[in-house]
């Protein structure tokens, strides 16, 4: 929403106020600024904040796993997305009541929201990093596992050949040193 705002109204009101800057027309270039000024304030606020927004929606999808469905609802995203653009509203106030205060709110704001994406992309970026050596090791240790397993197997199976063929050799053995000769003659 922020991006078509940006589109269909930030950009015609740029050229505007860019049009009667270079035509002298002071009244249409103080009109057109104020509004193409606001109404950017408006929508780069809003993106700004929705970035923050995803970043820290990211981080708690990872964490949740399961439990994400439950805590994130479309009531909750509706109620945030409104929230953003109260938000929003207030750092306009604040340009038109003060630019000091604007000026504060707007360094501060763009402190916040850079420090929560930053902590939520590195935190997103080491858990993920874990998760994926620790499904390497796993797809190493299952492949270790049945590889010991054949190796078990495959002991097992030389062992009872050799038993077997021992255990032959053993009866011929004994059933030749019971036999004489004399047996044999027979």
């Amino acid at each position: 929403m922020s991006d078509l705002g940006v589109g269909a109204l930030v950009q015609p009101l740029y050229i505007t106020y860019k049009a009667a800057e270079v035509n002298d027309n002071f009244r249409m270039f103080c009109v057109a600024g104020i509004g193409f000024h606001l109404s950017a304030n408006v929508f780069s606020a809003v993106s700004f904040l929705t970035v923050t927004a995803i970043a820290i929606d990211r981080l708690l999808a990872l964490h949740l796993k399961k439990g994400y469905n439950a805590a994130i609802s479309l009531r909750r995203v509706a109620i945030l997305l409104l929230l953003l653009w109260s938000a929003t509203s207030l750092w306009v106030i604040a340009w038109i009541m003060s630019i000091k205060i604007y000026q504060i709110f707007n360094i501060a704001s763009v402190f916040v929201c850079l420090l929560i994406c930053a902590s939520a992309y590195v935190t997103l970026q080491t858990r993920l990093r874990m998760l994926q050596n620790s499904m390497i090791a796993s797809r190493f240790q299952t492949q270790d596992t049945e590889s010991q397993r054949q190796h078990y197997l495959d002991i097992l199976v030389a062992f009872v050949l050799y038993y077997e063929g021992a255990n032959k050799n053993f009866e011929i053995q004994r059933y030749s040193k019971e036999t004489t000769k004399e047996d044999l003659i027979e």
